[in-house]
């Protein structure tokens, strides 16, 4: 009884949390547009219900993330122009440019410190995401992402998402595009680690409207193509790329 207890008092609280979340995202999407027409602060603040010093707050909000999409444009032209998979970024630099959904940076960016990495490529990035490493069983898909703290399903998808929207250079949009060939064949995603669980990879509709790479993906080894059955060859899960 105690265990149910618990188990709806979560999935209560977590129901509570995405309603607030929405409430408040519907809430910064009507005072944007408030802001965009030309409305005093008295009047948002009248409008939406909430106090002067609350407004302040989601206007700064809005202030930043302006400046952090201004710099992100500008780090993104520097990413198309050098168009060069193994060049080092600084973390933080390429974390600003690309944009990745906040759980995501704030996963990368903790790994990145318990490691010790202050530089990472866009190559080593699409490893983390997309790793170009053959997984033994068949239809399995290596992303090391996954097995990041507070890294969910949705915070991958997010991410595959994001990579998929930016131009990051020809050489560069082809290889992930590559890439994202082999995440379509996919039907389960494993993170690489020996005890980690594998969760089913359910494409979701945008990706398989996303146009085809030009260059042939490495095939996933399914029961028909693999050339050696999982039992025959250790699955080497310990290494990984990047971090």
């Amino acid at each position: 009884m105690l265990v149910m207890g618990c188990c709806a008092f979560f999935v209560s609280a977590m129901r509570r949390a995405k309603k607030t979340r929405r409430e408040h995202e519907e809430r910064d999407a009507r005072i944007r547009q408030m802001q965009e027409d030309g409305a005093s602060k008295k009047e948002i603040s009248l409008a939406v219900g909430i106090s002067r010093e609350a407004l302040d707050l989601v206007l700064k909000k809005f202030e930043t993330e302006r400046v952090a999409k201004e710099r992100s444009a500008q780090l993104l032209q520097d990413i198309r122009w050098e168009d060069d998979l193994d060049r080092k970024w600084k973390i933080e630099e390429l974390m600003g440019a690309l944009l990745l959904p906040i759980r995501a940076r704030t996963a990368l960016g903790y790994g990145s410190e318990w490691k010790k990495v202050t530089e990472l490529s866009l190559r080593e990035l699409m490893d983390l995401v997309i790793s170009d490493e053959p997984h033994p069983k068949p239809g399995f898909l290596l992303t090391p992402l996954v097995d990041f703290r507070n890294v969910r399903l949705k915070t991958f998808w997010e991410t595959v998402r994001r990579l998929t929207e930016l131009d990051l250079g020809d050489r560069c949009n082809q290889e992930w595009r590559r890439r994202l060939e082999r995440l379509r064949q996919a039907s389960r995603l494993h993170g690489g680690q020996r005890y980690s669980w594998s969760k089913p990879c359910d494409h979701p509709d945008w990706l398989l409207k996303e146009p085809e790479a030009t260059t042939l993906a490495t095939p996933i080894q399914t029961p028909s193509n693999s050339a050696l059955c999982p039992s025959q060859r250790p699955h080497r899960t310990g290494a990984r790329r990047g971090f």
